[in-house]
């Protein structure tokens, strides 16, 4: 709620991806060996302008946060990875093709990420880019 306001309209709900994005883990045999050891998402690098921007999302607008998550790491771990940044949902999915149909659906108002590639297999105008999403941001702000 912010500014006060008790209508009935939801805010529009922004997803923003998690492998890849928020974190990248290491794919090499040392990182799996690593991840299996210590931790996953620990020992995964946090990408800290784009979780700084979901912080700023969820504390300074009236969007929702929500991180989406490939089903092979809805962990523990994870979920107390998303305990410390402000997501109001976790979004578990198997296939690309389950975000696409949110957003069809109009479940999620955009997904953001930074590849390229995966945001031309959910082949949609609301899978954006993160350059383009602050571009957003800053038009609809005010």
């Amino acid at each position: 709620m912010k500014n006060g306001d008790i209508s009935n309209l939801s805010a529009p709900r922004i997803g923003f991806m998690c492998e890849g994005f928020l974190l990248k883990f290491d794919d090499s045999s040392f990182g799996k060996l690593k991840g299996k050891l210590f931790g996953q998402v620990k020992n995964a690098e946090k990408n800290i302008d784009a979780l700084n921007l979901v912080k700023f999302i969820a504390r300074d607008t009236e969007y929702t946060t929500e991180i989406l998550v490939h089903n092979d790491h809805n962990t523990q771990e994870m979920r107390e990875f998303v305990g410390e940044y402000m997501f109001s949902e976790v979004v578990l999915y198997d296939k690309l093709s389950q975000l696409t149909s949110r957003l069809v659906a109009g479940d999620l108002t955009y997904i953001v990420d930074n590849d390229y590639d995966r945001l031309s297999m959910l082949n949609h105008r609301a899978a954006v880019h993160i350059d383009e999403f602050r571009q957003w941001v800053k038009r609809n702000r005010g």
